[in-house]
């Protein structure tokens, strides 16, 4: 996304929620860092860095994160071995440079990225030894837009590469649209009969 469609997309979210941009790099260290962060914040005009470095308040929990729409430049995570999921982040649609995940023990799921529909540059997931769930990127890997390069590698079955992703995500697409298919058929033949004068009549003579 260029800076101009950045920019109308920007003002168009400025008609629904109030745009409250910061314009320095953020760098967060541990559970009190996120907890003091302005969750006023819509916009960071710069990178976005959440790495645990205190072991003694490591970082969690993410949701005092959650009105943020956009990072400029990057989005780096990184060894946060208490943290299983990404809560706080699903507001996110782009990210002006690179997104980084990277050794994180305890992540499991990516379903917080879910909205991500474009990167600017590198997308790079690794050694994230939990991490069995990566189908909310699927979108971003087959019909989103990223600029430079794919690395994943080094993660649990089901996401460890691009490919194996996008097969696994695509299989559960299809059976997620065919089981509400099928369920579908099911309740209008219900409906059908339902509404059959012969049925009901059957059922006057009971």
């Amino acid at each position: 996304m260029n800076s101009s469609n950045q920019l109308i997309l920007s003002l168009l979210l400025g008609i629904i929620c109030p745009i409250v941009v910061y314009s320095q790099s953020i760098t967060l260290n541990s559970q009190t860092d996120v907890d003091n962060f302005d969750s006023a914040l819509t916009h960071i005009n710069n990178s976005l860095t959440i790495e645990t470095t205190d072991i003694d308040d490591p970082i969690f929990d993410l949701s005092n994160l959650s009105n943020i729409i956009s990072i400029n430049y990057d989005i780096k995570i990184r060894n946060n071995n208490s943290m299983n999921h990404l809560d706080g982040l699903s507001n996110i649609s782009s990210v002006g440079h690179n997104l980084w995940i990277l050794d994180n023990d305890a992540i499991t799921h990516l379903d917080d990225l879910n909205n991500i529909i474009s990167v600017e540059d590198e997308l790079f997931i690794r050694q994230n030894t939990s991490l069995t769930d990566c189908c909310a990127i699927h979108t971003l890997l087959t019909s989103g837009y990223i600029g430079g390069e794919i690395k994943i590698y080094d993660n649990p079955s089901a996401c460890s590469d691009e490919n194996e992703i996008i097969a696994t995500c695509s299989s559960t697409s299809t059976d997620n649209i065919e089981s509400n298919f099928l369920t579908t058929r099911r309740l209008a033949s219900r409906n059908l009969l339902d509404f059959n004068p012969k049925s009901s009549r059957r059922n006057n003579r009971a």
